[in-house]
């Protein structure tokens, strides 16, 4: 029997529909680049160290066309060393998560 690792289990357990979003995220001071999106998070690329349960403020766009950004607190939820860091919006503003649904929608 295959064991399964750590990251496999995070993918397999997914229950929310991800779409591939390349973007540029401001998180904190810096700008880190996105992969995918889903209502419940991101993952971003991160050669940094963010340790598991750091909480983050992010800033984004969903669209360049948007006038003004996402504004959400995040916690990161599990760590590829040296890759990138799966974050969890934390405290969505019915707003917030009905714009993004709506985005992942059309995608």
């Amino acid at each position: 029997m295959q064991k399964k690792r750590k990251d496999q289990e995070t993918v397999e357990n997914r229950s929310q529909k991800r779409i591939s979003y390349i973007r540029e995220i401001k998180i904190g001071s810096g700008i880190r680049r996105s992969t995918d999106l889903s209502i419940d998070g991101m993952y971003l690329e991160a050669s940094a160290k963010f340790p598991v349960g750091a909480f983050v403020e992010l800033q984004f766009k969903l669209q360049e066309s948007d006038k003004i950004p996402l504004q959400l607190q995040a916690q990161v939820i599990y760590v590829h060393e040296g890759t990138g860091v799966g974050v969890r919006f934390l405290n969505l503003s019915t707003q917030d998560r009905e714009k993004i649904q709506k985005f992942i929608d059309q995608h």
